[in-house]
C-alpha cells in the first residue's frame, strides 16, 4: 500500500485536471513497461499481488474502524481479543465485529472512492478552483484509503503529511485546521506506536487505547474537513459564476 497510495492523488488528478489525459496516457505507458519487465523476469504471477494480499487478514489494531472491537476486547463483554499474526507480523482484533467489519472493508473502500471522485467532478461542473479542488480531493482520497483500510499501520500518517504539506503551501492560512490536525495525528500515532505499542496489545491498556482512539477519531474529521472543503468550493464556484454572467437583454 506505500507503493499504491498515490493512486488517491492519481484519481483526484483524473477528475478535475484538464489535462488527465496526458496523466492516463503516460501513467499507462509506465505501467505497461513496469509489467514487461517484471514478466520478464518471471514475476508474472505477482504482479497484481497487491490487489489481493490484504484480502484475507483480519481487521488490524490500529485501524480506524477496528475501534469498537479494540474496547470490546478491553471491557471483555464479548469475545473480541487480540491475535497475533506471525506470518504478516501484526496484530489484529478477531471475534465479535472483527470479521464482519473486516469483510466489509474493501467493499466500502472502493465505494468511498468512487463517491470522492463524484463529489469532485461535481464540483468541477459548479465552477470550483481547480488547484484548491485538487488539494481537497486528494487529502479526501487519502484520507478515505486509510479510514476505510482494514491495514492502520503507522506509516500511513506519512500519505496524509505529504497532502496536508502541499495543501498549506497552495493554500496558506486556509489549511490551518487540517494542519493542526496533522501534528495532533502525528504525535499520538508515535505515542501508540512505538511508544507504548506493547501495553495496547499485551496487556489492553486503557490510557494508550484512549490515545489510539482520538487518533483515530481525528482521522475521521481529515475525512469530514475535505469532504466540507469539496462542498464549499463547489457553492462559491456557483456564486462566483452567477456574478459574472451578463444580465439578460431587456
Amino acid at each position: 500500500w506505500i507503493k499504491v497510495w498515490p493512486a488517491a492523488v492519481i484519481l483526484a488528478v483524473l477528475a478535475v485536471s484538464k489535462q488527465r489525459l496526458t496523466l492516463l496516457v503516460t501513467g499507462a505507458a509506465f505501467s505497461a513497461v513496469v509489467a514487461a519487465v517484471v514478466t520478464a523476469a518471471g514475476g508474472l504471477r505477482h504482479l497484481l499481488s497487491f490487489m489481493g494480499a490484504q484480502g484475507d487478514r483480519g481487521m488490524q489494531l490500529e485501524a480506524p474502524f477496528t475501534t469498537p472491537g479494540l474496547w470490546q476486547a478491553i471491557l471483555g463483554r464479548s469475545d473480541a481479543h487480540i491475535y497475533e499474526d506471525t506470518v504478516i507480523n501484526t496484530r489484529e482484533v478477531r471475534g465479535a465485529l472483527g470479521e464482519p467489519v473486516a469483510a466489509l472493508m474493501t467493499p466500502l473502500l472502493a465505494l468511498a472512492a468512487v463517491a470522492v471522485v463524484l463529489l469532485l467532478v461535481w464540483a468541477l461542473r459548479r465552477g470550483a478552483d481547480t488547484g484548491a479542488l485538487l488539494a481537497a480531493g486528494s487529502l479526501a482520497l487519502v484520507s478515505a484509503f486509510i479510514v476505510f483500510n482494514k491495514v492502520g499501520s503507522p506509516q500511513f500518517m506519512l500519505w496524509l503529511g505529504a497532502v496536508v504539506a502541499v495543501g498549506v503551501a497552495w493554500e496558506g492560512r486556509a489549511w490551518r485546521l487540517p494542519a493542526a490536525m496533522m501534528v495532533a495525528v502525528a504525535a499520538l500515532t508515535t505515542l501508540v506506536y512505538p511508544m507504548f505499542y506493547e501495553a495496547l496489545y499485551n496487556d489492553l491498556n486503557i490510557a494508550v487505547a484512549v490515545l489510539l482512539t482520538l487518533r483515530n477519531l481525528l482521522l475521521m474529521a481529515l475525512l469530514a474537513w475535505s469532504l466540507g472543503k469539496i462542498t464549499a468550493l463547489a457553492r462559491a464556484g456557483k456564486v462566483s459564476e452567477s456574478e459574472v454572467r451578463p444580465e439578460p437583454a431587456p
